[in-house]
């Protein structure tokens, strides 16, 4: 059977043929390693159409992965059996990079603080790490699938498909309790809202006393080094709100100052300003009500009355499943591989077979099959006439030894395992991310 060429069965392959079959495996799975990006473009793509529910990207992601892995091993498991287990690994090596998203998703905050950080660093990351990132994706994947591409590993690699799903499915379980609640998407949104301040207005909320009003302001003339001062600069109109421990200042959007709405949450002695109309260009402004101080409010300081971000709730629960599934498909192929029964013999050409005992016979089932060994399944005795002695027949036959056979089956099994592993540490990975940042 073609697809024992370089894989040596167990216990026969010397030290440089199994190098040999790893770096073979290894070059087989590079494309996976260069389409993933596209494959995280696509998840990325799929997340932000506005019709979509609230699914996350990660667990688009994760599903995408696990339809690209499956279809990668139905092409290369003749030729290339644990190739598969390179290509989960170098999905796998994408953890880092969901796992660093989640948590920036975590410390974005739902509202930021008046004094804004300057994103000059951040840009420089990503010209500079993200070429480094990916030569470290690349790599952290070719050594750990090299690692696991010996078939010595397959017990390790079913002790980690399990122990990964139930990762994701036990982060699933302690993240359901808290469906009901908001999540930082939701969390404005839910609190209940004090009062309404209007252009031109004082008003009272929260013990504090607000003014809005629209004012119109002149800034003085850019002077010129060497030709006096500049000409002066037209007025503009700007909304000043004071009663906070610093003024805000809004800009009317379409000639009106927008009507503003106080959200509070009393538990955390926690307030928000934001616009009464969706179309409002204000970005949200927390304080305290008792002192009048702004803020920033993330997700630790209200996390115990907001549940992690829903999408990465059932995005767990997708991986947990899905990965549960592949656990399962690889059990069943090894027990199929454990019960894989038959008769060795030798195949001459065009369906004649030598058989153990010698006696040579036709088998219409092998005709097609390379001359070389095979095994013989289906067998039954043909009854006797009077001028034939019995003889055997044979339902089925396939190229190859048992002990091949087996093995094809058994790195079939670990390329299973290796899906499960990678889909179900994606899947898991941002609600990790959120139990360590105290959101669960």
């Amino acid at each position: 059977m073609d697809h024992r060429d370089d894989d040596a069965a167990p216990g026969s392959s010397s030290e440089s043929s199994s190098g040999k079959t790893i770096s073979r495996n290894v070059i087989a799975a590079l494309p996976v390693a260069f389409l993933l990006p596209f494959v995280g473009g696509l998840a990325s793509m799929l997340s932000s159409m506005p019709s979509r529910p609230r699914v996350s990207t990660t667990a688009i992601f994760t599903l995408l992965v696990a339809l690209f892995l499956t279809g990668f091993v139905a092409l290369t498991r003749r030729r290339r059996p644990r190739a598969g287990v390179l290509a989960a690994c170098h999905a796998l090596a994408w953890t880092p990079f969901v796992a660093v998203g989640a948590w920036q998703s975590i410390n974005e905050g739902i509202v930021h603080g008046h004094l804004r950080g300057c994103g000059t660093g951040y840009m420089a990351m990503l010209l500079f790490g993200v070429p480094v990132g990916g030569f470290v994706l690349l790599a952290a994947g070719i050594a750990a699938g090299a690692a696991l591409a010996h078939r010595e590993t397959d017990r390790a690699l079913r002790t980690l498909a399990v122990g990964a799903t139930g990762l994701a499915l036990v982060a699933f379980a302690f993240a359901v309790p808290r469906v009901t609640r908001p999540d930082p998407d939701t969390y404005l949104a839910s609190l209940p809202v004090a009062g309404e301040l209007r252009v031109d207005s004082e008003v009272e909320l929260l013990g504090r006393s607000f003014a809005y009003h629209r004012v119109v302001v002149t800034d003085p003339p850019f002077p010129h080094p060497d030709e006096g001062p500049g000409e002066a600069l037209p007025a503009r109109a700007e909304c000043q709100l004071t009663g906070l421990d610093r003024m805000e200042t809004f800009y009317p959007g379409s000639g009106a100052c927008p009507a503003l709405r106080v959200r509070v949450d009393p538990g955390h002695d926690l307030a928000v300003l934001d616009a009464v109309a969706s179309s409002s260009p204000v970005t949200p402004v927390g304080f305290h009500p008792s002192t009048g101080e702004q803020l920033g409010i993330d997700a630790a300081t209200v996390a115990d009355r907001i549940g992690p971000p829903i999408g990465w709730t059932f995005g767990a629960a997708l991986g947990g499943l899905v990965a549960a599934a592949f656990v399962v498909a690889a059990s069943r192929v090894r027990r199929r591989a454990a019960a894989l029964g038959g008769v060795e013999a030798q195949h001459g050409g065009n369906g004649w077979v030598v058989l153990p005992s010698g006696d040579r016979l036709l088998v219409d089932a092998a005709a097609k099959l390379p001359a070389g060994a095979v095994v013989l399944g289906g067998a039954s005795e043909q009854l006797p006439t009077y001028r034939l002695m019995g003889v055997p027949t044979f339902a089925s036959a396939r190229a190859g030894t048992l002990a091949t056979l087996r093995t094809a089956s058994t790195d079939l099994a670990a390329s299973l395992d290796g899906i499960a592993i990678a889909v179900a540490v994606l899947g898991a990975a941002p609600l990790v991310i959120a139990r360590i940042a105290g959101v669960l």
